[in-house]
């Protein structure tokens, strides 16, 4: 969290937010652009290593790091939140061979959920 400066960040995500397509982020300032890139790299390493539950927040971010207007901003730092909320939670990789035998999986599945293409995320 103090990579992306958000050390005291105390609450979990709150939902209602749907960062789309707004074309807002075109004039804005280089700087605040390259920032928004940096922290979705960084949501896209813990997403790879350790956070599979934060693969769709990170990838709806992504689609935004050309132009990133102020509602993506936001979710942006939602997504953090969340993150600072639930930094006990996520994958952890053990030697233990006691419970090698055991596989716990869940599934999620969706219809048409992607209110801009209509088309099933999961």
């Amino acid at each position: 969290m103090q990579h992306v400066k958000l050390q005291q960040c105390k609450y979990p995500i709150v939902r209602g937010i749907n960062p789309t397509h707004t074309g807002q982020g075109s004039k804005q300032d280089p700087r605040i652009t390259k920032d928004y890139q940096s922290r979705v790299g960084t949501l896209l390493w813990l997403v790879a290593s350790t956070r599979p539950d934060m693969a769709f927040a990170v990838h709806q971010l992504s689609k935004h790091l050309i132009a990133p207007g102020p509602k993506h901003l936001q979710a942006l730092t939602q997504a953090l939140r969340y993150l600072k909320g639930t930094s006990k939670m996520g994958i952890t990789y053990t030697r233990s061979t006691k419970d090698a035998d055991i596989l716990i999986a869940a599934a999620d599945a969706d219809w048409a959920t992607d209110p801009e293409t209509r088309k099933s995320i999961s």
